[in-house]
């Protein structure tokens, strides 16, 4: 029983570390921390690892780590849909002019502004 109880807590505390972690998460800005977020996921890695290292079958542990997929992904979606809303407002203005030519509205940008696409392009998407 006593053996019992210990691999309980000890599973308990291991819990309690991922939820924290996830947790935290939810509060961290994806597109301004990424190097925080995968850190974070790479430490819940490791605690899983840990486990199955110490023996505890991945067979048994499958439900477990699904759990824990479906809160991380939950934190991601939080963080992507936050980061998608928050764009619109971070980006600078951009300014095209409308021509109307050959019977179209067409688009003209200043090529100082084609440069700011590209920054903000390869600033976010890469």
């Amino acid at each position: 029983a006593e053996k019992l109880k210990t691999e309980n807590l000890k599973l308990r505390r291991h819990h309690l570390t991922i939820q924290q972690i996830v947790c935290s998460l939810m509060n961290t800005d994806l597109l301004r921390e990424p190097h925080k977020w995968h850190q974070q996921v790479q430490d819940i890695r490791k605690i899983m690892d840990t486990l199955t290292n110490e023996g505890y079958s991945a067979k048994n542990m499958k439900p477990w780590r699904s759990f824990w997929d479906r809160q991380l992904y939950k934190a991601l979606d939080l963080q992507y849909t936050n980061g998608l809303k928050a764009l619109n407002e971070n980006l600078p203005d951009i300014k095209i002019d409308l021509i109307f030519r050959e019977k179209a509205i067409q688009y003209k940008l200043p090529s100082s502004q084609i440069v700011i696409l590209l920054r903000i392009y390869s600033r976010f998407f890469h």
